[in-house]
């Protein structure tokens, strides 16, 4: 299962803003229950090494194995992919009509470092929760691999249809789009 969200609430748990907070609840509410019901043996998430996460906590709580999937910025070097990685803050997703981007090599060469990193670690059902950008590429991903269909879910379920903005890096490193944006399946 591949459980796509916004990092916005992924690791606020903490967050004053009361909007963010009633998605903070659902996201938890959500994870446990996909944990639960579908007796998940792995939690794998797309978060920042260096802080804690709502998927982390109920990983813990229900004793089911946690690993952080993504690379470290260090990493970013030995995968070549660095400048773009960087190059998304100069992103201007709403200049394309997009709420979302992706950086097609950049993200293209993660999402492949977290199924290398989940084949390493996979004892059963594996509960993937990352950005809601990644969630048609890396179910995508599972299917070529593996000729399974990984279920596509999102919390909150209006990010199902975010906008997504694909860029590349041109010569000069300046990000250029791809097309138009597509909508997350």
């Amino acid at each position: 299962m591949i459980l796509g969200t916004s990092h916005e609430i992924q690791w606020a748990g903490g967050s004053p803003n009361a909007s963010i907070l009633t998605f903070v609840s659902e996201l938890r509410s959500t994870i446990r229950h996909l944990a639960t019901s579908h007796k998940v043996s792995l939690i794998a998430e797309e978060a920042p090494h260096d802080c804690g996460t709502i998927a982390q906590e109920i990983a813990e709580s229900l004793g089911i194995q946690y690993i952080q999937i993504d690379m470290r910025p260090i990493e970013w070097d030995t995968a070549g992919i660095r400048l773009e990685m960087e190059a998304r803050d100069r992103l201007h997703m709403q200049d394309v009509g997009a709420k979302e981007c992706r950086l097609t090599r950049a993200d293209d060469i993660r999402e492949d470092y977290w199924l290398d990193r989940i084949v390493g670690e996979e004892l059963g059902p594996v509960l993937v929760v990352c950005g809601c950008a990644h969630v048609r590429w890396l179910a995508e991903k599972v299917k070529q691999r593996y000729g399974q269909e990984a279920e596509r879910l999102y919390s909150p379920e209006f990010l199902r249809n975010r906008t997504v903005a694909e860029f590349y890096l041109d010569a000069n490193g300046s990000p250029q789009t791809c097309k138009k944006p597509n909508q997350t399946p």
